[in-house]
C-alpha cells in the first residue's frame, strides 16, 4: 500500500506461510533465544511459526512426518493382538529407515499399523503389553478368580496367553484364565490374586468388652475395702473419703463403674448420715409421727440463708398441722 508500512515476509525458502503470520520477529546480533546458536539468522526476519520452531528445536526444519498409509490399501492393523484392528483414526505405513521414538522398526518394515500399536512400539520398543488381549464373546466375560466379588460386573474382561509379562509378574499359572480388570490390575501390581484379609473385631452381645469384664470382676473387693474406710471414718473427715470413693469409681472402665455404682451410692449415704443429723435441729420426742421419719441428708453445696428460712417455715407449719389433727 502506498504510504503504508512494507510488507513483511519470513526469511525461511521452506516456510508455508511467509506473508501470513500474526508476528514477525527480527534475529538481532547476539541472540541467544532458547539456549541456541542464532549467529547464521541475525538479521534475517521470522515468522512467528518458525521463531518458535528454533527457539525450541534449534533447526528451522519441520520434523519429520510419519509416513501414512494411503487410502488405497486396507485400513487394517498388521498386529494380529490389536484388540480394534479396524477402528482405528490413522493407520501409518511401517517403511525402511524409520527411526521414529529411537526405536528398531526393521522387524516391522512393509506393516500397517493402528495409532494405538504405533505408539506403544514408539514408546517401548514392542508391540506386545498394555491391554491388547483379544475381544472376547459375551459368554466368556467372566472372572475365573473364585473370590472376586464381581466376576460378571466389569469393564473389561482380559485373557492370559503364555506371552503376558505385565508388571513383570509370572503369570504361568493362570494361562488360558480370563481376569475382570480389577483382578487382573491387581496381579499386575501385587503378583497374586488374593486379597489380604481385614481384621475382624468380636463383640459379645449382652456383655462388657473383655477388659471391661475383667475390672469389674475384682470391683466389689475394692468397693467393699472403700466401704469399710468410710464407716470407720469420723464425721468431719468423711467429705474427703467420699471424694476419693468417687474419684476411684471414674477410674474404673464404664461397664465396671455402671455396675458398682449402686453399692458405692450405699455406702455414701451411710457415711454421710450422722453428719447430717448433728446439724438438723432437735424435734420433740412427743410426736410419734416424727419420730419414724427417716433422717435426711445435708447437700454439700451451702443453701442461701433466705431459702433455709423459708425450708424451716414450711417445717414448722407441717408440725402445726400434725399437732392439731392429732
Amino acid at each position: 500500500a502506498i504510504g503504508g508500512p512494507p510488507a513483511r515476509k519470513c526469511s525461511y525458502s521452506q516456510c508455508q506461510r511467509p506473508t501470513q503470520s500474526t508476528q514477525f520477529h527480527t534475529v538481532e546480533v547476539g541472540c541467544k533465544v532458547g539456549g541456541h546458536d542464532w549467529s547464521a539468522l541475525e538479521k534475517n526476519v521470522l515468522c512467528d511459526v518458525c521463531y518458535n520452531r528454533f527457539k525450541k528445536t534449534g533447526t528451522l526444519q519441520r520434523l519429520p512426518e510419519m509416513n501414512l498409509a494411503p487410502d488405497t490399501d486396507a485400513k487394517r492393523c498388521s498386529y494380529a493382538k490389536c484388540r480394534k484392528p479396524d477402528g482405528s483414526s490413522h493407520y501409518y505405513a511401517i517403511e525402511e529407515g524409520k527411526a521414529s521414538g529411537g526405536q528398531t522398526w526393521t522387524s516391522l518394515v512393509g506393516q500397517t499399523l493402528c495409532e494405538a500399536c504405533h505408539r506403544r512400539f514408539r514408546t517401548t520398543g514392542s508391540l506386545e503389553g498394555g491391554l491388547c488381549a483379544p475381544k472376547l464373546e459375551k459368554d466368556q466375560r467372566v472372572c475365573s478368580y473364585s473370590g472376586c466379588m464381581r466376576p460378571k460386573q466389569s469393564s473389561r474382561f482380559l485373557m492370559i496367553e503364555p506371552e503376558t509379562k505385565a508388571g513383570g509378574q509370572d503369570w504361568r499359572a493362570l494361562e488360558g484364565s480370563v481376569l475382570c480388570i480389577a483382578c487382573y490390575q491387581f496381579y499386575k501390581k501385587k503378583g497374586t490374586l488374593e486379597r489380604p484379609a481385614k481384621p475382624t473385631l468380636e463383640v459379645k452381645l449382652g456383655g462388657p468388652p473383655p477388659e471391661a469384664a475383667k475390672a469389674a470382676a475384682g470391683a466389689p473387693a475394692k468397693i467393699a475395702s472403700i466401704s469399710k474406710a468410710i464407716a470407720s471414718v469420723p464425721a468431719k473427715a468423711t467429705a474427703t473419703v467420699v471424694a476419693a470413693a468417687t474419684a476411684a469409681v471414674k477410674a474404673q472402665p464404664v461397664a465396671a463403674a455402671v455396675a458398682t455404682a449402686a453399692p458405692v451410692a450405699a455406702a455414701t449415704a451411710a457415711a454421710a448420715a450422722p453428719a447430717a443429723a448433728v446439724g438438723k435441729p432437735t424435734q420433740s420426742s412427743s410426736t410419734p409421727a416424727s419420730a419414724g421419719r427417716p433422717t435426711l441428708s445435708k447437700s454439700s453445696v451451702p443453701v442461701p440463708p433466705k431459702q433455709k428460712e423459708k425450708e424451716n417455715q414450711k417445717e414448722k407449719e407441717r408440725e402445726r398441722e400434725r399437732e392439731e389433727k392429732e
